[in-house]
């Protein structure tokens, strides 16, 4: 497992044959009971759930996240936080001190001048001595899915993202909560989204059923949808 990025491999069979939720926004959130091992939260998951509520690590990685009502709210949980590499520069939780932000934010500024893709911006160099950790994107077409992969296929939301990192994280079942992949009862999210854009392109769905259909196919893990969803890969179950 040699050139693996180091954020990614520290979280890499930490949870071997657990029990993993991953919790997306939509309105089957509701179904979540704290019954898995270990839960994985995304974008404004955390927003509508109380302390009661488990949510070890969360996730996003959209280039506006650090703009949205929910990037800061995984802290009520002390949650473990695994963000894009370009929205690293901006969190405050996971990099307190402001002028190391500053220098990463002058580094992605420059990268921004050179390069369109914002999902090619690198910090292979860069050395994060934390619990929490930073993920880099691939195109779906470049990334094979495995335990071993060193980075996120991207293109199936953030929920995506969290089914691909509780893999390497070792789970042996997968729970969907949030995670309806369109809207459920003409609402997209649980929570009051105050006018912030959000919504499911007509790819994302079939992306995922193919990120989790590799999943079943190569390790014969259990993926499980709770409540309404458009995936046709996992097992629903109401």
């Amino acid at each position: 497992m040699n050139n693996i990025n180091s954020s990614i491999d520290k979280y890499r069979n930490i949870h071997k044959k657990s029990k993993i939720a991953i919790l997306g926004s939509s309105p089957t959130l509701e179904l979540y009971e704290n019954k898995e091992d270990i839960s994985i939260a995304v974008n404004g998951a955390p927003l509508c759930l109380s302390e009661n509520y488990k949510i070890n690590y969360f996730m996003c990685g959209d280039k506006d996240s650090h703009d949205r009502q929910w990037f800061l709210s995984s802290e009520k949980f002390n949650a473990i936080r695994i963000v894009s590499s370009f929205v690293l520069p901006y969190d405050p939780i996971i990099i307190p001190k402001k002028n190391e932000r500053f220098e990463l934010q002058k580094r992605l500024k420059e990268f921004y001048e050179n390069e369109e893709n914002y999902i090619n911006f690198n910090l292979d160099d860069y050395v994060l001595d934390s619990k929490h950790g930073f993920f880099h994107y691939s195109r779906p077409w470049n990334q094979i899915i495995s335990k071993r992969q060193k980075k996120i296929s991207k293109s199936a939301t953030i929920s995506g993202v969290a089914a691909q990192m509780a893999l390497i994280m070792g789970a042996k079942e997968i729970h969907l909560y949030g995670c309806s992949f369109g809207d459920v009862k003409n609402k997209h999210y649980y929570y009051d989204s105050k006018g912030e854009p959000g919504g499911i392109k007509l790819w994302q769905p079939v992306v995922m059923d193919f990120i989790l259909y590799q999943m079943i196919k190569k390790y014969n893990i259990e993926i499980i949808a709770h409540g309404e969803t458009t995936l046709r890969i996992p097992k629903r179950v109401d």
